[in-house]
């Protein structure tokens, strides 16, 4: 084997630098149910999941960073600055269950799309196993054998015991 170019090693070098590189530990099984409920490979999820929670995650903070502490006046009246605070703090909180209401909409919708991708999924392998099961069906109603006399035997005594007739 021949040693890869030094060039080749700087793109790849210089590809590499453009991210972030995390190793993460999951549960085994993990990969297959991500593929299987959402369709995408685990680093897609992952990285999508990641993504989206770290842009809530910044929304919120923008929300707090922008509210400035409430200051007392001198001719406030500290019952007028703690109804402020209150008003303020539902406002906050009226925020932040909007920005839940829609990461859970978002979040079900996900789930809809993953269970009817793979509804779609588990329909095409019925309709391929039944065009399979169905030109096994024709070519044995044709007449047509198997070529092992052990398997022939077996599919006779099969077909002897539905009484299903040919």
């Amino acid at each position: 084997m021949g040693t890869v170019p030094e060039y080749t090693k700087n793109a790849a070098k210089r590809y590499n630098e453009k991210f972030d590189r995390l190793a993460v530990n999951l549960p085994k099984g993990t990969r297959e149910r991500i593929k299987n409920l959402t369709g995408m490979s685990g680093n897609a999820y992952i990285s999508k999941v990641v993504l989206d929670d770290l842009e809530r995650l910044e929304k919120e903070s923008i929300l707090y960073a922008s509210e400035k502490p409430i200051e007392s006046k001198e001719n406030t009246r500290p019952d007028e600055t703690k109804s402020e605070k209150i008003k303020t703090e539902a406002e906050k909180l009226a925020e932040l269950q909007a920005l839940v209401d829609a990461a859970s909409v978002d979040n079900q919708k996900h789930i809809e799309e993953a269970e009817k991708a793979h509804e779609e999924r588990l329909e095409q392998e019925r309709k391929g196993r039944k065009e399979e099961y169905m030109a096994i069906i024709n070519a044995l109603r044709n007449g047509e054998t198997t070529d092992n006399p052990e398997k022939e035997q077996l599919r006779q005594e099969s077909i002897a015991r539905t009484g299903y007739d040919f």
